[in-house]
């Protein structure tokens, strides 16, 4: 027996196994669809801002409704709300592997990302309801390892089918797989579970907080500060109808919580180094290095390997140790294998970009599972749902600002530098950008040391499952 099915033996087995396949999904959609975009750009004859729409359009839902999606899983039950995300996801892979036009497929993303946004949530819900206090780190970084695999099995999986098949088998892959954990969810997610008692519903928080936060992504997105002024304003309004509401959205006690924004905060400033690095790196290599696509592809993969390494024991640690020390040794990794890209100039230097690959990864890995066990187990019992939500969001939010700092900062200093961003002229320009990364890899460690430990609670009423017996 491995040691994942000796330590997650019977029922709970078939839980993780069908949460991993929902995390799993939002790594394996994006890198099959960032392998196949060069495609479907010429496919459908697509402008450079036309491109970059159709991760846009999943990304945005994704992020913004995640709360609301906590909340509609607490009041009509996880397993069914759970599901319904999946098979939503999965109706919009399939939409489109089928899209006719462009607008189509843009519609289809827009469906991907809002189901997969019930998926993140709910699933550090049900960990939460079906797992020991004691081991919820453990189960989060289990969980949270598929995240490593979905990116390896992506970029090569996405390269196959391209070449054997065309763009829209990759959307067939994605719907294929969320089909599967839409069976597993109703085979192995217990059916009876209590919910929250329905009570009037708070439409005008949900909505407020929700557009407070799709203008707040756009206005990064398009660097616009008059959009961004205006979220500010959305969420000033919002926060005055929470505060008098006697069952708001979201408690705005929750954003004054420590343990809840410091952990969310820090998780953000994680996925900035993720994308930022991602999304930088390729570009440096391949047009300042010279090498080919297939090397960075295979350097790239170090730091997925050791990501999803690192996961399981950074969750195991957190249940003994508490969250901020593995949380904290996490961005203290990350952010020597970021330093280390310093050294690096117009000469190839391979050996140097796996160790600082490995390092980054470890330390990416270790640090996933202890910000959400401390998000989730700093909330009130009755808020931990919520907490959820919040979290994820947070998080995935640091997506848009990572790009949009590379975009920035880059744009600036090649302007700066005089260079087109080619050759060993642009070296300079990239250690800035490395350094703003370091810079942002402090803030984040200083998060994750202020967040605290996690208090744990009982598990809410709201989710427990009801026993058969």
């Amino acid at each position: 027996m491995s040691v994942f099915a000796a330590r997650f033996a019977g029922r709970k087995l078939g839980i993780m196994a069908a949460l991993m396949i929902g995390v799993f999904l939002s790594p394996l959609n994006v890198s099959l669809t960032s392998v196949a975009l060069p495609t479907m750009q010429t496919y459908f004859g697509l402008s450079v801002e036309q491109v970059a729409l159709i991760g846009t359009a999943y990304f945005l839902p994704m992020v913004v409704l995640q709360p609301l999606q906590a909340n509609l899983g607490l009041r009509f039950g996880l397993r069914r709300v759970y599901s319904f995300g999946l098979g939503l996801l999965c109706l919009g892979a399939f939409m489109a592997a089928l899209s006719p036009s462009f607008g189509f497929l843009l519609v289809s993303r827009v469906i991907q990302g809002a189901g997969w946004s019930a998926v993140y949530p709910l699933a550090l819900i049900l960990i939460g309801a079906h797992f020991a206090a004691d081991r919820q780190g453990e189960a989060m970084g289990t969980w949270e390892s598929a995240v490593g695999l979905a990116a390896i099995i992506g970029t090569i999986l996405g390269g196959l089918l391209l070449i054997s098949v065309g763009w829209p088998a990759v959307y067939v892959v994605v719907g294929l797989v969320a089909a599967i954990g839409v069976v597993l969810t109703l085979l192995k997610l217990p059916r009876r579970e209590q919910r929250e008692p329905v009570q009037r519903f708070d439409w005008i928080g949900a909505l407020g907080i929700t557009l407070a936060m799709l203008i707040f992504l756009v206005g990064l997105l398009r660097a616009s500060w008059i959009l961004i002024g205006l979220s500010l304003l959305a969420f000033a309004l919002w926060w005055l109808h929470a505060r008098r509401s006697e069952r708001p959205f979201v408690d705005p006690k929750l954003l004054r919580n420590r343990g809840v924004i410091g952990a969310s905060s820090a998780a953000a400033m994680r996925m900035i180094l993720g994308v930022g690095v991602l999304m930088s790196l390729p570009l440096f290599l391949e047009d300042v290095q010279g090498l080919s696509p297939l090397i960075v592809g295979l350097l790239l993969s170090v730091y997925s390997i050791f990501l999803m390494l690192g996961a399981r024991p950074g969750g195991i640690w957190a249940d003994r140790a508490g969250g901020r020390l593995p949380g904290a040794t996490g961005f203290v990794l990350m952010t020597l294998g970021i330093a280390a890209l310093l050294l690096l100039d117009s000469q190839v230097a391979l050996l140097l970009l796996v160790a600082a690959f490995a390092v980054r990864g470890i330390g990416a890995g270790i640090s996933q599972a202890p910000f959400a066990k401390v998000a989730i187990e700093s909330a009130p019992e009755n808020q931990s749902g919520m907490a959820a939500g919040l979290y994820g969001t947070v998080r995935y939010s640091g997506l848009a600002l990572g790009s949009v700092l590379v975009g920035l900062v880059l744009s600036s200093r090649f302007e700066y530098h005089g260079t087109d961003g080619t050759g060993a002229a642009a070296v300079p320009a990239f250690h800035e950008l490395f350094a703003v990364f370091v810079l942002v890899g402090i803030i984040g460690l200083g998060f994750a040391l202020w967040m605290g430990q996690g208090k744990r609670a009982a598990v809410p009423v709201a989710i427990q499952e009801v026993s058969s017996g």
